[in-house]
């Protein structure tokens, strides 16, 4: 059956102003009849009401115009799913979802707002599974936060022993958690990619390696002319701690190009580079490059170590302290018996 042309309306007047009986003009013209008369309706032997089949004419009338209107399917739905109250969604399938949204286009497939101080999606999991899951189309996010002025994009609360946000990597050299700072607007934390604050006596950021031969706990790589790392101690501790593992150094820094493997610069009034063995048998500091002629780029303050003796420059000239005597310059000037 093909949609009517036309719509009608019925008994819209606020009253009566035609009826042959003229006390009924100015009466009006839609009375409800109450339940019971709705329950049994126009009982056979009782006078008919005008007024009453208006009631139901006008509400028909009323719903037609209405359906009417609704032309697309967004306000369709919109008709059905004007939710003022609590909703419960259980699917009766097992494994299959309560609600399934697909957004179009660029939309979303849903879109929630918290009242007040509330959350705009609160998840909690049942047994061992997350609160929330997302999953995403090749090269997109699993889950998008965006914060809104000075707010966070995510706060994951950790319960007891566990973590507030866990990220999973991909298989092929995914990274679990990738923070991109903001590199516009300054948010409340500044332009880090990732901010860790710990809690009294435990760690902002605590990274562990993969149990691989190659599995870093942390890499860290610095802009075009940014350090990878920038580590600010407090009140009278270390910018940095390192601790190797079992029988491994606890920094190991390789330059690239012209880089230094490691830039040390002391504070005010300390020095740049304050180096303790580990027990008392042990050099404080071991420095091997396996030749004994003045690195290139030897300047005068230069020390360096070799296999055969401590060398140093001073006012261009090369000092040399070996097992068999001084020697400067490249001449043997003291001979040790």
């Amino acid at each position: 059956m093909a949609k009517p042309l036309s719509t009608t309306t019925w008994a819209t007047d606020a009253t009566i102003t035609t009826s042959p009986d003229a006390t009924e003009n100015g009466a009006t013209p839609v009375v409800d009849p109450g339940a019971g008369y709705r329950g049994q309706g126009f009982v056979p032997g009782l006078p008919f009401v005008g007024t009453y089949v208006n009631y139901v004419l006008n509400l028909l009338c009323q719903w037609i115009v209405y359906l009417n209107g609704i032309t697309t399917d967004a306000q369709f739905l919109a008709s059905l799913f004007a939710w003022t109250g609590t909703h419960t969604f259980t699917p009766s399938t097992a494994a299959t979802n309560g609600i399934t949204a697909t957004g179009n286009t660029t939309g979303a497939g849903g879109r929630f707002t918290g009242g007040g101080s509330g959350h705009g999606v609160h998840g909690t999991s049942a047994g061992s599974h997350g609160g929330v899951f997302s999953t995403s189309a090749s090269g997109y996010y699993g889950v998008n936060c965006i914060g809104w002025g000075p707010g966070h994009g995510c706060v994951g609360t950790g319960g007891a022993t566990g973590a507030g946000s866990v990220g999973i990597g991909g298989a092929t050299s995914g990274a679990g958690i990738l923070g991109l700072g903001d590199g516009g607007a300054v948010p409340i934390m500044g332009k880090q990619g990732v901010h860790g604050v710990g809690g009294t006596d435990n760690p902002g950021v605590v990274g562990q390696g993969g149990v691989g031969s190659n599995g870093t706990g942390g890499e860290f790589t610095g802009g075009s002319a940014a350090p990878g790392v920038i580590g600010q101690g407090g009140s009278g501790a270390a910018g940095g701690e390192f601790t190797g593992g079992s029988n491994g150094h606890g920094v190991e820094g390789t330059g690239v190009g012209s880089g230094a493997g490691g830039v040390f610069e002391g504070g005010t009034s300390n020095h740049a580079v304050r180096i303790s063995s580990g027990a008392s048998d042990y050099c404080h500091i071991v420095m091997t490059n396996g030749v004994s002629a003045a690195p290139s780029a030897a300047a005068d303050g230069c020390i360096w170590f070799a296999s055969d003796g401590i060398y140093l420059r001073a006012d261009g000239v090369t000092y040399a302290f070996k097992a068999t005597g001084i020697w400067i310059g490249g001449v043997q000037k003291v001979v040790y018996p």
